[in-house]
């Protein structure tokens, strides 16, 4: 009888600027009043906020071992949130595209990264602990806490 093979494993696949452990990112209670969401792991928080004047704030903590940590801060217009998100409908042809070779799809400078559905904000970068960005893995879950902040559903 002929050895057995295993069975194959399924490998996630992550672009190499995306932190694995955004995966374990988890959506907090929501505050209607604040329009305020959040998502948090062991060692990161995410706070999304929506802004009186119609733009999106991001903030975020990264917290690792001895003390160490970095926050962050960034300004969204409507449009560079929803497509940071995705969660407009995009073109077949933009889904194909790719940045400067990196497996980045849509980016800003200095204000988002992403390629499907992997984001970084607010740029790319090892994808490692060490990172100062904070990767977001944006499951359907994410996807519609996040639209929820929006002020009509985009087109």
């Amino acid at each position: 009888m002929p050895p057995t093979k295993e069975p194959h494993k399924m490998r996630v696949s992550y672009p190499n600027w995306f932190n694995k452990n955004a995966a374990k990112l988890v959506l907090q209670f929501f505050d209607p009043k604040s329009k305020t969401r959040a998502l948090a792991c062991p060692g990161v928080w995410v706070r999304i906020l929506r802004c009186e004047n119609g733009a999106f704030q991001v903030d975020w903590q990264i917290m690792r071992g001895q003390g160490w940590r970095v926050n962050g801060s960034v300004l969204f217009t409507e449009k560079q949130f929803v497509d940071a998100f995705g969660l407009a409908e995009e073109p077949r042809e933009q889904k194909q595209r790719k940045i400067n070779g990196s497996g980045g799809r849509f980016s800003v400078e200095g204000v988002y990264y992403r390629y499907t559905d992997y984001l970084n904000i607010p740029h790319g970068g090892s994808g490692t602990d060490t990172d100062i960005n904070a990767s977001i893995h944006l499951t359907k879950d994410i996807k519609d806490a996040v639209r929820s902040l929006l002020p009509a559903v985009p087109k």
